[in-house]
């Protein structure tokens, strides 16, 4: 297995670890196991904060998820080149 092919497969298990957990993260928000603590800010600046800071973390770990899935693929095609173009040479 050649080094590209091995950065593409590590790309994609980070990605689907990012997906899982952006999704683990929505299940639990949408069941109440998880929700943001705004009673214990001190004004409605911290408290808006913390909202916002509780729903963009899965937006987060979703878009660098995507990220690494593209970026495999485009390993995955290097890869896939180098592979070809070494069984041609032999």
């Amino acid at each position: 297995m050649n080094k590209p092919r091995q950065q593409a497969n590590f790309r994609k298990r980070v990605a689907i670890v990012l997906f899982v957990l952006a999704a683990l993260i929505v299940i639990a928000s949408m069941f109440g196991i998880l929700s943001p603590n705004t009673e214990t800010a001190r004004n409605s600046m911290e408290a808006a904060g913390r909202k916002t800071g509780f729903y963009l973390v899965p937006a987060l770990f979703a878009l660098v998820g995507w990220f690494f899935n593209s970026s495999a693929q485009s390993k995955a095609l290097e890869a896939e080149a180098i592979e070809k173009s070494s069984a041609t040479k032999t």
